[in-house]
């Protein structure tokens, strides 16, 4: 399934939120999008098991903190 597609059926099962599980707002300029769990680089496919709902701030903090992550851990 393509991201779109699986968004759209999580909306079907879970509605669409108005606050994401981050706690970031939904509105007009901070709309949901969908989140690979298991990167899409590493493997990971775009289905319901492996993907969030996220509003577009929430999924940019995400990407950051992951990235400080491995940052920290890989000492670059």
């Amino acid at each position: 399934m393509r991201n779109k597609s699986v968004l759209t059926t999580m909306f079907e099962i879970y509605g669409k939120p108005k606050i994401d599980w981050m706690g970031f707002e939904v509105s007009e300029e901070n709309t949901l999008t969908y989140h690979h769990i298991i990167k899409a680089e590493d493997g990971g496919d775009a289905s319901l098991e492996n993907g969030a709902i996220l509003t577009k701030k929430a999924h940019a903090k995400l990407h950051t903190i992951s990235a400080n992550i491995t940052r920290l851990v890989h000492n670059k």
